[in-house]
């Protein structure tokens, strides 16, 4: 077989992978760095781990949410560490975990709906004007 005639890795393929690869990395290093952070506070590991998880699962659904039906990684992973950042300063000033987590989300859902709403679909319908 010719050198020719050899499939190449398609070139965006490639570079969508990595993407995604790197989004998850940055996924990983947002939660890390959050649940470092309430650790310096003063949580507990118990109270910092289940306030992280819980903040960013509902991140994770507002996110998804937000960019549906397009994966938009990197939209996501700055909806995630937007809310990630703010669970984080109003247990910084003295706000009990879950209602940071449930005041931040509530929010941020809400946020989005409006946001998605105002915004229309992002890719074209039929029977849709543009």
């Amino acid at each position: 077989m010719a050198r020719s005639e050899l499939r190449r890795p398609y070139l965006p393929f490639a570079a969508y992978r990595r993407t995604f690869l790197y989004a998850r990395l940055a996924v990983l290093g947002v939660t890390t760095g959050t649940t470092v952070i309430l650790l310096l506070l003063g949580c507990s590991p118990h109270t910092a781990v289940a306030t992280v998880l819980a903040a960013a699962w509902g991140g994770a659904e507002i996110s998804s949410r937000l960019t549906e039906p397009l994966p938009a990684p990197w939209i996501r992973v700055a909806a995630l560490g937007v809310i990630l950042a703010l669970v984080a300063i109003l247990i910084g000033a003295g706000q009990q975990p879950v209602t940071s987590v449930l005041a931040v989300l509530a929010i941020a859902g809400a946020s989005t709906e409006v946001a998605r709403r105002v915004a229309g679909p992002p890719v074209p319908t039929p029977g849709r004007s543009a």
